[in-house]
């Protein structure tokens, strides 16, 4: 049975919200390539210092807007009980 625990199985069917699917996706996608083009900024001397912080901010960036979508994903589940 859709959205009910089933005792036999064992199983939980957890219906995805699409908008915390879409910022979770979206979010790694942004992580991927902000770490790509920070890599591709440590070739030069100058910029080594804007790479460094470009990934940092890339992976923290990332981090919380997972989250965020993690977060929204919790509140349907809570809703959904």
């Amino acid at each position: 049975v859709k959205g009910q625990n089933n005792e036999y199985s064992g199983n939980y069917y957890r219906k995805g919200n699409k908008v915390a699917l879409i910022i979770k996706i979206i979010s790694v996608i942004a992580s991927i390539i902000g770490i790509i083009a920070s890599l591709t900024l440590f070739g030069s001397s100058y910029t080594e210092d804007l790479a460094i912080i470009y990934l940092i901010v890339s992976i923290v960036g990332g981090i919380f807007s997972y989250a965020l979508g993690e977060i929204i994903q919790l509140l349907e589940d809570i809703k959904n009980k």
